[in-house]
């Protein structure tokens, strides 16, 4: 089916008879009222658009989203970040996902869930505060290996000619030879609470 279709039925089972709202609701995804292509020849990034165009037609309080961006690429994901931030205006949304810059900018409060309990509960300015002096970098010019008593690498960058190490530190009383605070990120904060493998793998961020 078409996405007017789809959205037809969804407004049928939901008692939402006034075509307008169907219009209105694939403008505000950016999906053409009268196109005919079929949901099966979307491309992700459109059949995304659409599963929130039919969770939002009937305009809900409260929107529910899990990994909404997964598999987008960078400019379908800044659009689709940018239509949630749009609704939230006026919205509650509660979106759980892995990749950190989808909330860094758009997120109100953000919860930590760590094993089905929640270990944290704050804006973002917060939860990179209280990690401050507890994030160095440092020149890349020694092996890695040396670097592992003092903490656990967070990245690897360049910055024009030099390449930086990013350390969470085990201990801010202790820094490497040569290193530097730096203000931390969410990336950040992710990697000081979910320390290990298979922890990271299962958890999630949520705002």
């Amino acid at each position: 089916m078409t996405a007017t279709e789809n959205l037809q039925i969804f407004a049928t089972l939901r008692g939402i008879p006034n075509r307008h709202s169907i219009k209105n609701t694939l403008d505000l995804v950016g999906l053409p009222y009268k196109d005919k292509k079929l949901f099966s020849q979307y491309s992700l990034g459109m059949k995304q658009r659409l599963a929130i165009a039919l969770a939002v037609m009937h305009d809900p309080e409260l929107l529910i989203l899990d990994e909404p961006t997964a598999g987008l690429d960078p400019q379908k994901r800044l659009e689709l970040r940018n239509l949630i931030a749009e609704y939230s205006k006026d919205k509650i949304i509660l979106l759980a996902t892995h990749i950190v810059s989808d909330i860094e900018l758009i997120a109100s409060q953000i919860l930590l869930l760590k094993k089905g309990k929640l270990i944290k509960a704050d804006p973002p300015g917060a939860l990179t505060g209280q990690l401050t002096s507890k994030v160095c970098e440092i020149n890349f010019s020694r092996p890695l290996k040396e670097l592992e008593p003092y903490g656990r690498i967070s990245s690897i960058y360049r910055r024009k000619e030099d390449i930086f190490v990013r350390l969470i530190l085990n201990d801010p009383a202790i820094l490497p030879p040569q290193a530097s605070f730096v203000y931390p990120t969410l990336e950040d904060v992710y990697l000081y609470y979910f320390n290990d493998e298979e922890e990271v793998s299962h958890e999630h961020f949520s705002l």
